[in-house]
């Protein structure tokens, strides 16, 4: 009776296993299906991760070499000084013009050369300016050095150009600010640029307008150590710019309708600012401000929502933080072609690869 039943029991065991045999494979496939829709986001997510974080490379690489190629403007100012002990004020604005500041680096407010006066040459500096008719057949007959008072040393701004309209900067001593006197005093020390930190030009539209400075050597004397420098200390020249013309055009608008950067001063090179402790009152430019009425790369407000990455660079012995930012909608996949992607909305889309 006993293998009668077993017997009785084995087709409907088999009938049974046939019947949960499909449902097995389906559960196997579902399982496998969500393990591979996982591992497929998760490339996918890494992918965009890495083409977010090329393009916001390259575009920190361009915004670094386009300061840099201003700065050298001043170090090219800078070696015609140290060519000679005197420079024809005729000379320095020949110079200034053949630059074409305006179309070739847009932003340059203009060019300037302070000299170093110790106290006791101030009244021969002073008539040497005012009977300078090399420009002005009239010279310069009410010029002085400004503030008034008694300095034990002046850094006066004596070459200006343009000239016409910063006649009120023609005499300043820019060491009458201490602060700034301090920043002229490390440069002569060490050799090197220095930048401001960011000053605010009033206005219609109020823009950060910054400064650079080179110290100047007189030629020929020995300059290699801190002692050498401060005896051939000559003055320094320099330059003021606003950061919207200095970087528009450096990028395309295009690419910034969806990558968006903004750029903060974080201090001194020697006591740098942590990136989380850096104030807004510190934001020197916001690549929105380049694109007008055009649509603005946003920055959202949930993480999950945005890639964002911090690049730090050096700019005249001072750290410049540039925060990108993008919305994740906006770097998919090659295989999502929706209204909100930026390969079906800008140039070049659906071409392979795009964008890189």
């Amino acid at each position: 009776m006993e293998r009668m039943t077993a017997s009785q029991e084995r087709p409907g065991q088999a009938q049974r296993g046939k019947t949960l045999f499909p449902f097995l494979v389906l559960g196997i496939g579902v399982a496998m299906s969500l393990l591979l829709h996982f591992v497929i986001r998760d490339n996918v997510k890494g992918e965009a991760q890495l083409r977010f974080e090329r393009q916001a490379s390259d575009a920190q690489h361009v915004i670094e070499a386009r300061i840099k190629s201003y700065a050298d403007v001043l170090h090219g100012l800078g070696a015609l000084f140290n060519t000679s002990n005197s420079i024809p004020r005729a000379e320095f604005r020949r110079y200034v013009a053949a630059l074409d500041l305006p179309n070739r680096y847009p932003g340059f407010q203009g060019l300037n050369y302070a000299e170093y006066v110790p106290h006791e040459a101030k009244t021969r500096f002073e008539a040497r300016v005012r009977r300078d008719t090399s420009l002005d057949p009239r010279g310069y007959p009410g010029f002085a050095i400004k503030p008034a008072g008694d300095r034990t040393e002046y850094f006066v701004l004596s070459y200006l150009e343009p000239l016409a309209g910063n006649e009120l900067a023609f005499g300043l001593d820019i060491a009458s600010n201490p602060p700034v006197a301090v920043a002229l005093a490390a440069a002569r020390d060490s050799g090197n640029l220095t930048s401001s930190g960011r000053l605010l030009e009033a206005g219609r539209s109020r823009s950060v307008f910054l400064a650079m400075r080179l110290p100047v050597y007189r030629a020929g004397m020995p300059i290699e150590t801190i002692e050498q420098r401060r005896a051939a200390y000559a003055g320094s020249v320099g330059a003021g710019f606003r950061m919207r013309e200095l970087i528009q055009g450096a990028l395309d608008k295009s690419k910034l309708q969806y990558l968006r950067f903004r750029l903060y001063d974080a201090g001194l090179i020697k006591d740098k600012t942590p990136s989380a402790a850096i104030r807004e009152d510190r934001l020197l430019f916001d690549s929105n401000d380049l694109l007008d009425a055009s649509p603005k790369a946003s920055s959202a407000r949930d993480p999950d929502a945005s890639f964002a990455t911090s690049l730090p660079m050096e700019v005249g012995g001072r750290i410049w933080e540039v925060r990108f930012s993008a919305r994740k909608e906006a770097w998919c996949p090659a295989c999502c072609w929706s209204s909100r992607c930026i390969r079906s909305r800008l140039p070049g889309a659906g071409q392979s690869g795009w964008p890189k």
